[in-house]
């Protein structure tokens, strides 16, 4: 994970569970329910708008 590349550079990750035979139904089906997605900490992903599309659109040409 994120931890052996960036914190110990190991690059020996060290997941929990630690097998994917480990990983249950509930599990899964939790990370996809809406109590999931409703947590006060969880906000949906929202981009600026290009600025510059029109740049875009000419360097593609």
């Amino acid at each position: 994970g994120s931890r052996a590349m960036l914190v110990d550079k190991d690059k020996k990750p060290q997941w929990t569970p630690s097998k994917l035979e480990e990983i249950s139904d509930e599990m899964v089906s939790k990370c996809f329910s809406r109590s999931f997605t409703e947590d006060d900490d969880w906000l949906p992903l929202q981009l600026p708008r290009r600025s510059n599309e029109a740049n875009t659109l000419a360097s593609k040409l």
